[in-house]
């Protein structure tokens, strides 16, 4: 054995590794630090998010609602926190669709149903389960009063009410709403660019499958008194609707919405349409943004019969869609074929 210093210290292993683990040490506690502060914030933020009643009150006045700066950075600073290197990571993906969805969405307004999954999502991803109550219960005193904010509507197209069986014989626009003919979603030319990417890939996947996909136009009888028009329908081998029917009973596998920017049109899908196509039995629910943020949420039937997001992508994502076998979405491919019908595209190439 070696000799010993003075201190009874074997050579070789003195004191002079002790500043750089002092080192280690603080940094790795610095780190546990800011993600628990991080993590605490974000929880905070998601839990707001994640209960639909929570959000209403801060909506209100009744508790303080956090300006949209403070709840991005709130996302951002977690995102961060959990490290480049988290990507696959439960906890990441929520994340980033919510700061994609952040954008579009106006304080004060109740959150759509994608952002309320995505904060589900997240805290179920680092265990914070649902309360007993379930995450759509009423918080806090029962006489504090409901907001009055109104959700956007569709202009009717007629003032009498019309039967399901009058609008699948109909030759013109409208949906069928609560027995009312209403307006039809507005589309553009990035709208339909979106649409035809779609048919082209769902098709080309369909076809030896023996599925079957309708584009714009195609007839769903959604309830005794709703009609929809989806942009994109597709309907597996064994569930097709009948040949001459005017508009088509079962409900398709697979459901495309393409989100527009009007408020009406935004509200109307991410909302009204994720309930009507969840109490239809609509398997897969897809809402597409193309114009601001460009990105893809996919929402699959859970078994109480409600919508949760089972992936979603931004950028230049490449999507396995679980459950179609052999279906991958490059979301690379969508983008440069459709980005130049965006707002602003052909001045930039000018």
């Amino acid at each position: 054995m070696g000799e010993k210093d003075r201190e009874g210290n074997a050579p070789g292993s003195g004191m002079e590794g002790i500043g750089v683990a002092s080192d280690s040490r603080e940094s790795a506690e610095r780190s546990a630090k800011e993600l628990a502060t991080a993590l605490a914030c974000a929880g905070n933020i998601m839990a707001l998010f994640a209960a639909p009643r929570v959000l209403a009150l801060a909506c209100s006045g009744a508790r303080r609602l956090p300006a949209r700066d403070e709840i991005a950075k709130a996302i951002e600073d977690c995102a961060k926190a959990l490290g480049a290197g988290a990507g696959d990571m439960p906890a990441v993906e929520p994340l980033h669709t919510l700061q994609a969805l952040l954008t579009s969405w106006e304080p004060g307004k109740p959150a759509p149903q994608a952002m309320v999954e995505a904060a589900r999502a997240w805290l179920r991803s680092v265990g914070l389960p649902e309360p007993d109550e379930g995450w759509d219960r009423w918080e806090g005193p029962r006489d504090e009063p409901e907001p009055a904010w109104a959700p956007p509507a569709p202009r009717a197209l007629r003032a009498e009410p019309m039967t399901i069986d009058e609008w699948a014989k109909l030759d013109g626009p409208g949906e069928l709403v609560g027995g009312m003919l209403v307006e039809e979603e507005a589309t553009t030319p990035l709208h339909d660019a979106v649409v035809d990417w779609f048919l082209d890939v769902l098709r080309a996947w369909a076809s030896p499958r023996g599925a079957v996909v309708f584009g714009p136009g195609h007839k769903l009888v959604v309830s005794k008194l709703g009609g929809r028009k989806p942009d994109i329908c597709v309907y597996m081998a064994g569930g097709l609707p009948e040949a001459d029917a005017n508009l088509s009973s079962p409900p398709p596998a697979l459901v495309v919405e393409v989100v527009s920017p009007r408020e009406v049109d935004e509200w109307t899908d991410f909302e009204i349409k994720n309930r009507e196509y969840a109490r239809y039995g609509v398997r897969r629910y897809w809402l597409v943004e193309p114009a601001q943020q460009r990105f893809i949420v996919c929402l699959e039937l859970g078994p109480e019969g409600r919508y949760t997001m089972f992936v979603s992508g931004r950028d230049q994502v490449k999507i396995r869609v679980t459950g179609l076998d052999g279906l991958a979405l490059d979301l690379s491919d969508l983008w440069a074929k459709v980005d130049p019908f965006r707002p602003g595209a052909q001045g930039e190439s000018s």
